[in-house]
């Protein structure tokens, strides 16, 4: 969620006075890092796997099942579910979309490029090894 409100921050910034999300239009080609950082953060949010959202959502539903929560479970899948559609309406949005005319090149200055860069990097490191976080704490 870090990483996508900080792309959010950074891209309305420099698209001011804009509030939907044709905000994120031609981002893949106007600002290729902020278009992958949010495309990790939002598969993450989703859910798909290596991304660390995927085994929190793995270990939440597992918790809940092994409670006898099974048709809360089901509901929250299904809630899933639609959330997927809305993420990726943001990025075909950012990959397939003309940039809008007017607007400035969104970009990060160098602190705000470095902790997008960290994010990332841990929402896949959490992703594929999720046991290091059990361990450090």
């Amino acid at each position: 969620s870090i990483t996508a409100f900080a792309v959010l921050y950074i891209v309305s910034q420099s698209r001011a006075g804009l509030t939907d999300i044709s905000i994120f239009d031609g981002l893949g080609k106007t600002s290729p890092l902020l278009a992958a950082a949010m495309t990790l953060a939002l598969l993450s949010m989703a859910g798909i796997p290596p991304l660390s959202g995927f085994m929190a959502k793995y270990f939440l539903f597992a918790n809940a099942i092994h409670d006898g929560n099974l048709g809360l479970v089901l509901f929250a899948i299904a809630m899933s579910l639609i959330g997927v559609y809305y993420y990726f309406k943001i990025i075909i949005g950012m990959y397939f979309h003309e940039p809008l005319i007017d607007a400035a090149k969104p970009e990060g200055n160098p602190l705000q490029n470095l902790i997008l860069m960290i994010t990332c990097a841990l929402m896949l490191l959490l992703g594929v090894l999720p046991g290091l976080l059990y361990t450090a704490l």
